[in-house]
């Protein structure tokens, strides 16, 4: 192309194609997609019609389920339908308190650490049919040994087409030490964070970790903590390599872990670096995590009188 004003995009949008502005990469191109759809306008030739058609369409091509799509799109229509092609926009329209409660009912909840894949092959699709039923729009496969990690990432592929958005984590839990993952013992430094690495290039990974669902956990770090040290080291040194927030699950260990955390390299394009999966520490581990960057996630216990009054405490120390 000679110059914008040669661009097809015009041509593309008249034949009826569903044309899409993007950024492709803000960080290279340094751009925005506000500047880019001010060069479809001014440099292209598309009035505020298209504009908005255009908009639109980027919703209609976003990768989510057909019912959180649906309601996106009503939302952003809604706000479109305040530009008006003379300059003025009308003022923001005040929620009904029908609008309120329907809102209200559409929370949106994200299950950080669901064990899909252990013990749910019989009624698989009735659980995630559940689970979207009560709102639950996201869930995340945490990590256990290598040989999971193809079978949660294609059970998550399978529960995606389901309508809700199925994520999963790499990692080694030190319960898996004893079995297969045995083999990662001893091994050099740098050979299992590599390893956890090539992995988080897999489809739908997004996490570095992972938690073994049965046992009495105050055995896990005493069991065999020199090798889950060296491990978690290892999950450490991938996390911030691959820029992926970590997902952990500590018990009677918080000391060596926020040690070991401290000494890790944050990673600032997280916006979270990790979490801690069913914290029952005290208020003031809570300060010690967030300030470190972690969130912390709270488990069924946390709904129970008195089990829960320590973690609830915990939720009003930040």
């Amino acid at each position: 192309m000679r110059d914008l004003a040669s661009h097809p995009l015009k041509l593309y949008y008249d034949l009826g194609l569903r044309v899409t502005v993007n950024t492709d990469n803000r960080l290279i191109t340094d751009t925005t997609v506000s500047r880019e759809l001010h060069l479809c306008h001014t440099r292209m030739g598309l009035d505020l019609q298209g504009i908005k058609h255009v908009v639109l369409n980027g919703f209609k091509a976003s990768f989510l389920p057909f019912h959180e799509k649906q309601d996106l799109m009503r939302r952003v229509s809604r706000e479109l339908e305040r530009f008006h092609a003379d300059g003025s926009i009308d003022a923001p329209r005040p929620v009904t308190e029908t609008e309120g409660k329907a809102a209200h009912r559409r929370v949106r909840l994200f299950d950080s650490h669901c064990h899909l894949d252990f013990e749910f092959d019989a009624d698989r699709g009735e659980v995630l049919q559940r689970a979207r039923a009560a709102g639950v729009y996201e869930l995340l496969v945490p990590g256990y040994e290598p040989e999971q990690w193809l079978r949660a990432g294609a059970i998550a592929l399978a529960a995606t087409e389901r309508g809700l958005t199925v994520r999963t984590a790499v990692g080694i839990h030190p319960y898996a030490l004893a079995g297969g993952a045995s083999v990662w013992v001893g091994r050099a430094p740098g050979v299992l964070a590599a390893t956890l690495a090539e992995a988080a290039t897999m489809p739908g990974v997004v996490a570095i970790g992972g938690v073994q669902p049965r046992r009495r956990w105050r055995t896990v770090w005493e069991a065999c903590s020199l090798a889950a040290n060296a491990v978690l080291r290892e999950h450490l040194h991938a996390a911030t390599t691959c820029e992926l927030p970590l997902v952990l699950h500590v018990v009677k260990a918080h000391g060596l872990a926020l040690e070991l955390l401290r000494g890790a390299p944050a990673v600032p394009c997280l916006t979270a670096r990790g979490v801690i999966h069913a914290f029952s520490g005290s208020p003031e581990l809570v300060r010690e995590y967030v300030d470190l960057g972690l969130m912390l996630a709270f488990g069924g216990a946390l709904t129970r009188p008195n089990h829960g009054r320590p973690a609830r405490r915990s939720l009003h120390a930040r």
